[in-house]
């Protein structure tokens, strides 16, 4: 993917901010609404993987479910461009530009973080699940990566939710997620005991993860 490029001739990309083993995630300009945003797209490598691309969709499904909660990254777009030359084509998401740093940073750059301000991030972290779980959302990958702290703006000091490529999202009271009952999936360090014996994790394992999340914040390690 090349700087510059304009998605659905409307985003136009400018530098890319991060990546991961399902796709890139790009700095970019709503020419339309003349307003920064992230877009986030799939590997071309990857397109063709149906259960990547239904983690993608799950994504975007999860994260608009969601949509007014202030720990809730906006999800504004979500589409599919395809290529001219008859390549597997984009699919991308776009939500809002989000300025600060995860919490990985803060701990490697900052160090143990004080009693009252480790607490009020965590506090936010599970004001956040508690929205997703009484949507019948589990996020399976609570970890520092994926809990932004905003920097900037008059948001500033409040903490982001992001990643819910993995969840388990919950329809009519019956569980369904994309991964099998045994396949272990997320971050070692920080998933619950039964995720690591591959069985079927509720939002107590979110929790469980949410208060490793804590002891790192306040011991550095």
């Amino acid at each position: 993917m090349l700087q510059e490029h304009v998605l659905s001739g409307r985003y136009r990309l400018i530098s890319q901010i991060g990546a991961g083993g399902m796709g890139q995630v790009w700095q970019a300009v709503d020419q339309v609404l003349d307003r920064p945003v992230a877009v986030k797209l799939i590997l071309p490598d990857r397109i063709g993987s149906p259960q990547v691309m239904a983690r993608f969709r799950r994504e975007a499904l999860v994260t608009a479910r969601l949509a007014g909660h202030p720990n809730v990254v906006i999800l504004h777009d979500f589409g599919q461009e395809a290529d001219p030359s008859g390549g597997p084509g984009t699919v991308f998401t776009v939500m809002e530009l989000v300025t600060g740093r995860p919490l990985t940073r803060v701990v490697r750059e900052d160090g143990r973080l004080p009693l009252g301000r480790a607490a009020t991030l965590v506090a936010q972290a599970a004001a956040r699940l508690d929205a997703a779980h009484k949507a019948g959302i589990v996020h399976r990958d609570v970890k520092p990566g994926n809990l932004m702290v905003v920097e900037r703006g008059s948001g500033a000091g409040t903490l982001k939710v992001l990643d819910f490529g993995i969840a388990t999202l919950t329809e009519a009271g019956r569980p369904e997620r994309i991964t099998q009952t045994g396949e272990v999936i997320g971050t070692p360090l920080y998933i619950p005991p039964e995720q690591i014996r591959g069985e079927r994790v509720g939002p107590a394992g979110d929790l469980y993860s949410l208060g490793a999340i804590l002891y790192r914040l306040l011991t550095g390690r």
